[in-house]
């Protein structure tokens, strides 16, 4: 069990007058690059919130879709819903490695919360190297794919230290990822299409998302469909880089032992 005690921002951001206004109840916490004020266009809007134990089941819903309206307004690619669970919840089993909160902010609630364990991320890992090598065969010929390709890329670092017993943020996990891995080369052209990502805006996906009842049904299918690679991004990916790709997630699998 951890025991956090969190800031308040001691800055304002076009997003949290709407982030604080749709949790009435809780703890909401940003943390990520939008937090540590490193935020890029290819950045996504990392948030914890965490709720009363008896709040409504319909409550509850209703203020995640609010939450997931806001980032997904903002960012069109954002790949991953708001992180949440009860109070009891969060010091039984945390939501997310505790490492992941490092440079967190509180945005509206208790500013010292208390978390449960969690758990090698042996799991996790396999899941996403998995999905590098088998998307590394068939290339994303769309921005939503490609983001969450890379994304699974700077992730993998963190989760293969983990599953060694080190516990890093992302950002640590990455400078420190030639240490052990060989193929770390990677994440030098990847974190350079980070660099100059375009963050694409549409009318239409955002009037989809707020009309939407659920914005998570239609949110991957619409971006997929409407936010194709620029061709300037596309003349930026090394021609290698998809083998060099599988060589890396192979690698990882072998390092967790799996």
């Amino acid at each position: 069990m951890v025991s956090l005690k969190l800031p308040e921002p001691s800055w304002n951001h076009p997003l949290f007058p709407s982030l604080r206004k749709a949790v009435q109840k809780g703890t909401l916490i940003v943390f990520g690059s939008v937090a540590d004020r490193t935020e890029t266009g290819f950045s996504d809007v990392d948030l914890l919130w965490i709720y009363p134990d008896d709040m409504p089941s319909k409550e509850i819903t209703r203020t995640l879709f609010k939450l997931s309206r806001i980032i997904l307004k903002y960012d069109h690619l954002q790949h991953h819903a708001p992180f949440h669970t009860s109070e009891s919840g969060a010091r039984k089993h945390s939501p997310l490695p505790p490492e992941a909160l490092e440079g967190a902010i509180v945005l509206k609630g208790n500013r010292e919360i208390t978390l449960g364990g969690w758990d090698n991320g042996r799991n996790i890992l396999e899941r996403l190297a998995r999905s590098v090598i088998k998307r590394s065969v068939n290339p994303p010929d769309n921005l939503y794919d490609l983001k969450s390709f890379l994304s699974w890329l700077f992730l993998i670092p963190a989760l293969v230290f983990r599953t060694r017993g080190i516990g890093l943020s992302k950002k640590k996990a990455l400078i420190r990822a030639p240490e052990i891995f060989k193929n770390a080369d990677i994440l030098e052209p990847a974190s350079y299409l980070r660099k100059v990502w375009p963050r694409p805006r549409s009318r239409l996906f955002s009037f989809v998302i707020d009309i939407s009842p659920n914005p998570w049904r239609f949110n991957n299918h619409l971006a997929r469909l409407i936010f194709k690679i620029p061709d300037e991004l596309k003349k930026e990916i090394p021609d290698d880089f998809w083998e060099r790709s599988r060589a890396y997630a192979e690698e990882a699998l072998r390092l967790a032992g799996r």
